[in-house]
């Protein structure tokens, strides 16, 4: 699954843990969660097809990820943590064949609630579906 791959990546890569820690979570910000933190959430696929077999099997998927800090320093910094693990990746992580990723877009943001710094990214992962 390249949800568990993306995950994956990011708790293993040194620059988020020194920021970040395990402090990643999929989808939902939990209340009171400890700064600086990660949510990331897959926002839709595009599927290609073989044109021999008809089986889908190359797929790219849209992430956002976001970094989330108490300060807008502390939130730029683990987005460019973040940027640097994901971008240009290529491998096989938890089972999955990522074949690139590539940031399309970033975006800074001041949520009032939780009154948290907010960097979020949009990531598209290239990969083969077994």
């Amino acid at each position: 699954m390249i949800e568990k791959a993306i995950n994956t990546l990011m708790e293993n890569d040194a620059g988020i843990g020194a920021l970040a820690g395990n402090r990643i979570y999929p989808v939902i910000l939990p209340q009171n969660a400890t700064q600086p933190c990660i949510t990331y959430q897959r926002d839709g696929s595009e599927r290609s097809s073989t044109f021999n077999s008809g089986q889908i099997d190359f797929v790219g998927a849209t992430f956002q990820i976001d970094a989330w800090g108490e300060s807008y320093s502390a939130a730029r910094t683990l987005g460019d943590a973040i940027r640097s693990a994901l971008m240009n990746y290529s491998g096989t992580v938890a089972s999955v064949a990522i074949n690139n990723i590539r940031m399309i877009a970033d975006l800074d943001q001041y949520e009032d609630e939780p009154k948290l710094y907010r960097h979020s990214m949009s990531f598209i992962v290239w990969h083969t579906e077994t």
